[in-house]
């Protein structure tokens, strides 16, 4: 490869950060401590996110339509000139890996701060990076497979066959797990064939694809590299990344261990080495990362791909070498060399880490609900206490709003100790810690991953995270159930003895004529079955359940399974509208919880009472945020409504990708109905029951959240008509 050209180097004193959410704070961040101008972009769905208020000036973009806002070159452009920028950051995810939004950069006079537009192209499709490296590193261990230019159906079937099952297909331009299908049996190669080019034309604008062997047991494992416009490219240390979800990260770690980088026996040198090679090869500017995959079945290594942009995992690394990742892409995009910037250690591979580093990412979403994602006002934002020393990377704050129009992820937090046992104990305690009220979200699931013995004991592999969830939800959400409705109910109580709260305010609270049975309340559980609790004065002598100040004497609430539970507010405070810390003991043992309540939207009539408020109660020891919502006391909820509800139903504004069957065909109970996509994820919608299906939408339909897509009418009621 002749030696690459490079704009001439100036400095830095405006940066365009052309992202959202929790990377274009961090990036601000960095930008602004090293004396420069941060400038923000944002759609009309982020105008009230933190990042847009902590950059130096915004511009808008257009609407919340990626394709309209974060997608548009012209747009992003027109925001750097407007705002005075010289060089843009394009952050990851969006452009960031976008050769001709590169070169529009630099075309436009302003500093690229990533690689160069023909190292993007020349590594960046995945088919393209083999066919270089098997031509110009063939040191460099490549996954068998086919990843040749015809791309016609009969040469994908017959390579196939030859490469063998189970095979992996991926989308050539793709990254982020989407594009890729596990095929199994030779039977649906076909259908896997269609769906992988498809998802890679809507995401990738490509329909190529690759073929490669799927192994089984895997482990993930990244490089780190740092290049400069010099010809100098080192390696910032590995990490892994095997613990996914559908190829898609969720806990990432540094340094990743040493037998799994040392090199396959036959391979003259080990991954890291490996990785210097590839962007020595391609003329490497800028931070990127180099994947590979590790067979653990051989300890063998493979090359996955380089993604050409600040990873969402990065600061593990910087924890664990003290580098400030970001500051290094400024000061490479400014034309200093590494000699300048680095550590000797770095420079000559003698650097050995001393601190381990765990990332997990939390996500508005419902893991309960096949993680389908959660969007809604957050009610109350808390990052861990300070004194956890974790490192928190916000999206969100109390009062932003998680939208249908992006990724959903809410923050990432990072914890650092001397060994890995230590970091992964203190995470798990920060994630505790975290409360994020008004939507759902993976909190109980990451607690789950941090304590599974297989991680523990560093034993995991890619496929962990389906064997987890394979084995079912965890035990432990009942009793937090319980302790949610115990400490509901004592608000409930509480708010009754408000006069503003009642159509009859000034009757004492609890007040009877006559005598009566206990009073009782009932509340629909985080959106699932309807239960009643009842509750009463728990003190000799008491006929009410608040005094006349309002304060609650002990309760005995009797739980839906019939226990009966002395319920003591030791203390309530009330830190803003709707937002209560309490300590509550239960049976003699107490805990502090943070309740977040919700009033309906829309006018309500006073004899409403408190019908239809939704109390979000969180505690440490909670795995999981319960939502409570206090159902009409003459709601009658039949359980079969619910069971016998056959109607599939968009849970929020989606895409219909697929319509998989005709409308009047019989389908079993299970079969794919629709296939929809929303937050850049794709959902399958199966059939509830047997019968024939009735179908009420199109293929690239946009439809809202709550419209019926299709009906099934049981084999039942076929039968009968």
């Amino acid at each position: 490869m002749t030696k690459p050209t490079h704009p001439p180097a100036r400095p830095i004193s405006r940066v365009l950060v052309a992202n959202r959410g929790e990377i274009a704070s961090r990036i601000f961040r960095t930008v602004r401590a090293t004396g420069r101008a941060a400038v923000a972009v944002y759609s009309d769905a982020d105008r009230e996110l933190p990042f847009v208020g902590e950059a130096d000036v915004a511009v808008r973009l257009g609407p919340a339509s990626a394709t309209e806002s974060y997608l548009s070159i012209p747009a992003v452009l027109a925001a750097a000139a407007k705002a005075g920028a010289d060089a843009i950051h394009p952050g990851y995810g969006f452009l960031s890996e976008n050769a001709a939004f590169a070169q529009a950069v630099q075309d436009a006079g302003l500093t690229w701060i990533g690689p160069r537009p023909e190292s993007i192209i020349a590594i960046g499709d995945k088919r393209r990076a083999k066919a270089l490296l098997q031509a110009r590193a063939p040191e460099v261990p490549l996954v068998p497979g086919y990843h040749g230019e015809a791309q016609d159906d009969a040469r994908l079937v017959a390579e196939a066959h030859k490469v063998g099952f189970p095979l992996l297909l991926k989308a050539a331009a793709g990254g982020g797990g989407k594009g890729m299908r596990v095929v199994r049996d030779p039977a649906t190669l076909a259908a896997d064939l269609a769906e992988a080019r498809g998802e890679g034309l809507r995401s990738f604008a490509s329909a190529e694809l690759l073929l490669e062997r799927y192994f089984d047991h895997i482990k993930h494992v990244e490089v780190q590299i740092l290049g400069d416009a010099h010809g100098k490219v080192v390696s910032l240390g590995t990490r892994e990344c095997s613990m996914q979800r559908r190829h898609q990260k969720v806990v990432e770690e540094a340094p990743a261990p040493h037998e799994l980088t040392n090199g396959n026996g036959d391979c003259a040198i080990d991954m890291e080495a490996c990785a210097v090679r590839i962007g020595e090869l391609i003329g490497y500017t800028g931070v990127g990362t180099v994947e590979f995959l590790v067979d653990l079945a051989t300890r063998r290594f493979y090359f996955l791909e380089v993604n050409t942009r600040l990873q969402v995992e990065h600061p593990v690394t910087e924890e664990t070498t003290g580098l400030d990742l970001v500051a290094l892409q400024l000061a490479v995009a400014e034309g200093r060399p590494l000699a300048d910037l680095l550590p000797r250690a770095f420079l000559n591979r003698s650097f050995t880490p001393t601190l381990h580093s765990v990332e997990v990412r939390v996500y508005a979403e419902d893991p309960s609900a096949d993680f389908a994602p959660s969007t809604g006002r957050i009610l109350l934002w808390r990052a861990p206490s300070a004194a956890r020393d974790i490192r928190v990377e916000p999206t969100v704050r109390t009062g932003s709003t998680v939208t249908v129009w992006y990724d959903a992820m809410v923050c990432k937090l990072i914890a650092t100790a001397p060994t890995r046992a230590a970091a992964i104990a203190k995470l798990a305690a920060a994630v505790r810690d975290l409360t994020c009220l008004g939507v759902r979200t993976n909190r109980g699931f990451l607690l789950r991953l941090l304590a599974d013995p297989a991680f523990a004991q560093h034993t995991h592999s890619t496929g962990t995270i389906a064997q987890i969830l394979a084995a079912g939800p965890a035990a432990e959400r009942g009793g937090g159930d319980d302790a949610a409705l115990c400490v509901a109910t004592a608000w409930y109580a509480r708010a009754l003895a408000d006069p503003r709260r009642r159509p009859w305010g000034h009757v004492p609270a609890g007040w009877r004529n006559m005598p009566g049975p206990a009073p009782s309340v009932q509340w629909d559980v985080s959106g699932g079955a309807a239960v009643r609790v009842t509750y009463a004065p728990a003190n000799a002598g008491h006929d009410r359940v608040a005094d006349e100040s309002g304060e609650i004497p002990a309760l005995t609430v009797t739980t839906p399974a019939g226990r009966e539970v002395l319920v003591e507010v030791l203390s309530w405070t009330e830190e803003a509208a709707g937002i209560v810390t309490a300590v509550v003991a239960m049976d003699g043992v107490a805990a502090t919880y943070t309740l977040a309540v919700e009033e309906p939207a829309g006018p309500r009539l006073p004899r409403a009472g408190l019908d239809g408020v939704k109390v979000h109660v969180h505690a440490r020891h909670l795995p999981e945020a319960v939502v409570l919502a206090k159902a009409p006391k003459l709601k009658v909820r039949a359980a079969s409504d619910e069971n016998n509800d056959t109607t599939a139903k968009a849970v929020m504004p989606c895409r219909v990708l697929k319509v998989a069957v005709q409308h009047g065909q019989a389908v079993a109970r299970g079969d794919t109905l629709l296939v929809v996509e929303s937050m850049k994820m794709e959902t399958r919608i199966v059939a509830k029951v047997a019968g024939t299906v009735e179908v009420r939408v199109r293929e690239g339909a946009v439809v809202e959240a709550g419209a019926v897509m299709a009906r099934i009418v049981p084999a039942k009621q076929d039968a009968a008509a």
